[in-house]
This record gives C-alpha cells, structure tokens and sequence, in this order.
C-alpha cells in the first residue's frame, strides 16, 4: 500500500493540519534532506493498524516513490491518533 503525501508548508500551523484530517510528518532522505510533509490521517492509521508487525511504509511525494522505515510515531494520548511521524528512507 502506498500513502500519497504531500510537501507541507511550514507557514501553516500544525493544529490546521489536524483539523482536516491530516498527520503531518518529516521524511529524512538518503542524502541527508529533511522533508516536511502531510498525509491523510484516516489513510496512515489504517495501513499502521494492518501492518503493526512492520516499520515499513511506501509513500508517494510528488509522483516519486520512496520506501522509508518508520523512526518515531507521536499519537495522542486520548484517541491514538497519528499527530506527527518521522520516516527514514531506506
């Protein structure tokens, strides 16, 4: 499965993100970039409640895919959902 993210701007406050539904992030490339991007909430909490065994996620950015391993999930405390999540690309 692979989840489509999108570039976030950074001048957007985190808390709008979360109002529409999204989980915002950051994608550490090989070459030692750091993305900031966004991704559908309800999308990144079905693959990580099919796939709890595996730190393995595929996304798609910009119509390129990049297999990244998950580093860090940070949900809240009341409803578990996915507010932030850091990727490494592998």
């Amino acid at each position: 499965m692979v989840i489509e993210a999108n570039v976030r701007d950074l001048n957007t406050k985190n808390r709008k993100f979360r109002n529409d539904g999204k989980t915002i992030g950051i994608v550490k490339r090989i070459n030692g970039e750091s993305i900031p991007v966004s991704m559908t909430r309800s999308k990144l909490m079905t693959y990580l409640g099919r796939n709890s065994n595996t730190n393995e996620l595929i996304i798609s950015l910009n119509g390129e895919h990049i297999r990244t391993s998950i580093e860090h999930i940070e949900r809240d405390v009341v409803l578990h959902f996915a507010h932030h999540i850091q990727l490494k690309e592998i």
